[in-house]
């Protein structure tokens, strides 16, 4: 018998996608950027072997679980009884039994890149103290591609993108600065359309209203720090812009690849891509048939 998940997603979403990548010898059209399934797709591309692919992905926890250990030994400062006894109750937590034998999805491929990129942060924050520049420079463009590569696995790796660029802005002297990332994170997450993926924009009578206050208060927060802490606020550009071009270019594939299967400029449909099959979240339904409640 050949070993197969039983779990939904990872029946019908993950793993179909890997061996449709390897029956097609192509990309998938449609569904959100898929990384994870498409290193998984090796063991079928590759070997033909079921067991290969599951065990790449089965990798990532115990690859998570070591990287988990060095930020608790490393930055944590735990000594070695109290990280091996975090580690042993995270792994028997049946939440993470579950991803290990019932959903092989990409979520602890995820987590691995997101552990990855703290140890990568607390690296170049160490470097920044130490005023080496050009190390630091490399750091955040690593930090950049991970986060990018995150992405490619699953968008909700966004909000980590957000964290890391708050925490790059992060300085007692200058909350502007800080204060000013937040409001543009917000907007951008709403311009992007984002928080559509709930169906729940539509009821959102203030939207507009929002983006304009999250983009104009960010602007003129980031004009007031760079008023202020002229220095300090270029050198947080410097190091936001590096960061930024790094995670486009590894997330960048996929923007092509769902474009040239749209042919739309749209942001949310470049991020996300097009639905496979007919379309089920039809939201301007949703908003015509709201309207129409109102006015019974």
């Amino acid at each position: 018998d050949i070993p197969y998940p039983s779990g939904f997603d990872s029946r019908n979403v993950y793993v179909n996608i890997s061996k449709l990548i390897a029956g097609s010898g192509g990309l998938v059209e449609g569904y959100q950027p898929y990384n994870w399934s498409l290193l998984m797709s090796i063991g079928f591309i590759m070997f033909d072997y079921a067991e290969l692919a599951l065990g790449l992905s089965f990798s990532a926890i115990v690859l998570s679980l070591i990287g988990a250990k060095e930020i608790m030994r490393r930055i944590l400062k735990l000594d070695l009884n109290q990280t091996f006894f975090v580690l042993l109750l995270f792994a028997v937590t049946p939440s993470l039994v579950n991803q290990m034998f019932t959903e092989i999805k990409g979520d602890f491929g995820m987590l691995l890149i997101q552990i990855a990129s703290i140890l990568v942060f607390f690296q170049w924050y160490t470097k920044v103290k130490s005023d080496n520049t050009s190390t630091q420079y490399k750091l955040i463009i690593l930090l950049g591609l991970l986060c990018g590569f995150g992405m490619g696995i699953k968008l909700i790796n966004m909000f980590l993108v957000f964290i890391m660029l708050s925490l790059i802005w992060w300085e007692n002297e200058n909350i502007y600065g800080l204060a000013s990332i937040l409001l543009i994170s917000v907007s951008v997450l709403i311009f992007a359309g984002i928080d559509e993926l709930s169906g729940l924009q539509v009821y959102h009578k203030s939207i507009g209203t929002t983006v304009i206050v999250s983009v104009v208060g960010g602007l003129s927060l980031m004009v007031y720090s760079f008023i202020k802490q002229r220095q300090k606020t270029i050198r947080k550009l410097m190091y936001s812009s590096c960061f930024g071009v790094a995670l486009l270019f590894m997330f960048s594939p996929w923007i092509m690849k769902n474009f040239s299967e749209s042919d739309s400029l749209s942001i949310k449909t470049l991020i996300l891509g097009n639905t496979p099959g007919p379309g089920v979240g039809n939201f301007q339904l949703i908003r015509r048939n709201y309207e129409k409640s109102k006015k019974k």
